[in-house]
């Protein structure tokens, strides 16, 4: 029996969908079946419709002419493109933060900054694993970064941005025998916002951004190479 088509229902469906998209357990260039979508989720063909199709509206899946949905396949042109995007936009939302931000704000990104801090410290298991631990930390720092900006599109467009990059973090934990290790990085941003040192903050989290495409460009450079005859 399938839940009925209610607001409610529907989003929670999209929110599951997503997670699974952005965490990778839906791989890139996977074709989503609707059918065994509906019976996953025991609801009707349109409220798995109506999910992915906001998730295509969102970057995250493709739509293909009389083939259904697949989730975005990734490319290094694309990782290129992204990257010169989210820097423009992430360090707008810092960069407003940092001027209409207040106590309060600076308070949760210490907040965030600690939690990720102690993830990446107590993280356990396979390379995948630990990696899945420490992802919702991660967001939650980059997401208080630009809490204090005052603009809630803004906000929106700057998640959507960093959850399209984590298709890619997903994908190269999984092919790549090292893993980056930012904490540096993410303690250097927070030193330059409690400093109120606006520029500096800004930079140091443009070339964080910059670094970690720069590191998953290598990452499907060395799988790519492994791959060939």
């Amino acid at each position: 029996m399938t839940a009925p088509a209610t607001p409610t229902r529907t989003a929670g469906v999209f929110q599951e969908l997503r997670h699974s998209v952005v965490s990778g357990r839906l791989r890139p260039g996977e074709r989503l079946k609707l059918a065994e979508l509906c019976e996953q989720y025991g609801v009707s063909l349109s409220v798995v419709r109506e999910a992915v199709t906001r998730l295509a509206e969102q970057g995250l899946v493709r739509a293909e002419r009389n083939r259904g949905f697949r989730v975005t396949p990734l490319s290094l042109a694309d990782l290129e493109d992204l990257t010169i995007v989210r820097v423009e936009i992430e360090s707008l939302c810092l960069r407003r933060s940092m001027e209409f931000g207040d106590t309060s704000w600076e308070a949760g990104v210490v907040a965030a900054h600690h939690t990720l801090s102690r993830a990446a410290a107590t993280a356990t298991g396979a390379l995948y694993e630990r990696y899945q631990a420490v992802s919702a930390a991660h967001s939650s720092y980059h997401a208080a970064l630009a809490a204090g900006c005052h603009s809630p599109r803004l906000i929106a467009i700057r998640q959507n941005l960093f959850d399209c990059a984590e298709l890619y973090r997903g994908w190269s934990v999984t092919i790549s025998e090292g893993q980056r290790h930012p904490e540096g990085e993410h303690a250097a941003i927070l030193e330059a916002i409690l400093a109120g040192d606006c520029n500096s903050a800004v930079a140091q989290l443009a070339g964080h951004i910059r670094e970690t495409s720069r590191w998953l460009a290598q990452s499907h450079a060395s799988h790519s190479t492994h791959e060939s005859p």
